[in-house]
């Protein structure tokens, strides 16, 4: 990051200024030495986890580290530049981000030494469950293992940690309103909108051919916070702009790319959180938020580079890292998203059905927070901290698959994990934004007295915001297409506009009584409650 330009004396009052000259003076000693201390630390850590999973079980830890020797081998052979390659642009962005602070230099440079790299297995994850602690589980607990076995996929199934295979099953049972049967009604009501993924996934092949994979990464990286028109006018801006640029590969030209291209809320419209989380990469601090306010405004109408550091620096941190990692890569088609929910994304518009998405309108679906999706920290091969599934995210995924099976017996289709969360998805937004403008007007109205007069019906589910509709009928997005050369293919996709329909699915009524008596009490009361007010295992539970 460039160097912080000091507010001018005079811009601010006297305790503010005290504290420009307080941070100005902090020590970089300190902050590389705090560095050197969180990489020991972690170190430590995960030492000791080796150690405890060596004495449970020798064997399948050795096997473990063998397996990703074999698997890192194996791909040198088949193609050792692209290997190399890879290697070296996660090491120069891991060192580019060391740059930017003492503190991150404090933990990059003992990582050379770091032993835990020998024990990583295939993608650069450490290998989790082992044969002895799956049988282990079995044993204690057949009935968890079974369900996790049949619901989650064998990636997921092989990642999960003994822990966090307890904590799944303690959620599936504490979390009373995430049920597959609930689940299925919310799929079932909001079955007009059925090929989402499909549909969007196909539009943008069709758009971006060969790139597609890249953008999609791209389009997932900055899908975190924001609408689906805001995700996709950002992510053509920076692509257009990224291609007019030659496409670099170094952080520092992909994030000012960022900062020109993304939509920024001015100043005064940003949350205290926002305001805290930019003025922490600025090293500006205060006590309340309307003073935190005034002094980001006066270090950014100093000069004309300091606006230019707080637009680029305003890119959500959510966005940055993902979409660099997006653009700089040699195989967009390999790559991992740090994140649970925004890799999901992405494996869903590749065309990855088994996944789930689980955002916040999930969250709203089960009357629940979305921290309960967050993901774990661990590291990649690369030095990477990635954002992976943790307990309550595969929860969530085992419930999607659970509701696939009971809609496929209530209506005789074949649903995908995806095409579940699609439709839940497409039916509980439009009704809980619904009944909140109607609240908020003073008008008590219910979701199910929405849906008998006809409010929310299939025009209103099938009108909710899609990739592939946005794509051929906003001239927004066609503009943007077409300044970046993709007039000729987005022809041929509105040569093709998209159409969504249920298809043949038979009628449930029971699907359909579970709707009203049960799912649509518990949307009127999540779309009364402010988040902060929602109980952790589900509104009507607390």
């Amino acid at each position: 990051m460039a160097s912080r330009k000091r507010i001018p004396p005079g811009l601010l009052d006297p305790e503010s200024q005290a504290i420009e000259e307080a941070i100005a003076g902090s020590p970089a000693v300190a902050q590389f030495g705090q560095g050197v201390y969180n990489f020991g630390r972690n170190l430590a850590t995960g030492a000791a986890d080796l150690g405890s999973r060596f004495v449970q079980d020798p064997l399948g830890t050795v096997r473990g580290g063998i397996l990703g020797a074999y698997e890192t081998g194996k791909a040198f052979t088949q193609n050792p530049r692209e290997m190399m390659t890879q290697m070296a642009q996660a090491e120069m962005q891991r060192a580019s981000q060391a740059l930017q602070s003492p503190q991150a230099a404090g933990e990059y440079l003992p990582s050379f030494l770091n032993p835990m790299r020998m024990f990583r297995g295939p993608g650069g994850q450490m290998v989790r469950l082992t044969e002895q602690e799956a049988e282990a589980l079995r044993q204690s607990n057949p009935q968890l293992y079974g369900t996790l076995r049949e619901f989650l996929t064998e990636k997921e199934f092989q990642e999960i940690t003994p822990k966090s295979a307890e904590k799944t099953g303690g959620l599936l049972e504490t979390y009373k309103t995430m049920n597959p049967e609930d689940t299925a009604a919310m799929a079932y009501a909001g079955r007009a909108k059925l090929g989402w993924y499909s549909t969007s996934g196909d539009a943008i092949k069709t758009v971006f051919g060969d790139d597609a994979p890249r953008f999609t990464a791209l389009l997932s990286s900055l899908s975190p916070q924001t609408s689906v028109e805001s995700n996709l006018q950002n992510a053509l801006s920076v692509w257009k702009n990224w291609n007019a640029s030659g496409r670099p590969t170094d952080r520092d030209s992909i994030i000012k790319i960022m900062g020109d291209s993304v939509q920024q809320s001015p100043l005064a419209e940003r949350s205290a959180s926002q305001l805290e989380s930019l003025g922490s990469r600025l090293g500006i601090k205060s006590k309340s938020k309307s003073a935190l306010l005034k002094r980001i405004q006066a270090f950014s109408d100093a000069s004309p580079e300091n606006a230019d550091l707080v637009r680029r620096v305003s890119v959500l941190d959510a966005w940055t890292n993902n979409s660099v990692r997006s653009l700089a890569t040699a195989d967009p088609e390999s790559l991992i998203l740090s994140g649970p929910k925004v890799d999901s994304f992405m494996r869903n518009l590749l065309g990855d059905m088994a996944e789930v998405t689980n955002d916040t309108w999930m969250a709203n679906a089960y009357g629940i927070m979305q921290d309960l999706f967050a993901g774990a920290a661990r590291k990649a091969a690369s030095g990477e901290k990635l954002g992976m599934k943790g307990p309550g995210y595969y929860a969530a995924n085992v419930n999607a698959r659970q509701a696939a099976k009971v809609l496929e017996e209530a209506t005789g289709r074949k649903w995908t994990p995806a095409e579940v969360q699609e439709t839940v998805w497409s039916y509980v937004k439009p009704a809980v934004e619904e009944r909140q403008r109607l609240l908020k007007s003073g008008q008590d109205v219910t979701i199910s007295d929405l849906v008998a007069s006809g409010v929310i019906n299939e025009d209103k589910i099938r009108g909710v915001a899609d990739f592939a509709t946005l794509l051929t009928k906003d001239p927004k997005y066609r503009s943007l297409l077409e300044q970046a050369g993709y007039g000729q293919r987005l022809a041929a996709l509105e040569a093709n506009p998209p159409s969504f329909s249920p298809g043949n699915i038979r009628r449930s009524e029971a699907l359909e009584k579970r709707l009203t008596d049960i799912v649509n009490k518990r949307l009127d009361v999540t779309a009364a409650t402010p988040k902060k007010q929602r109980g952790k295992t589900g509104l009507l539970e607390d």
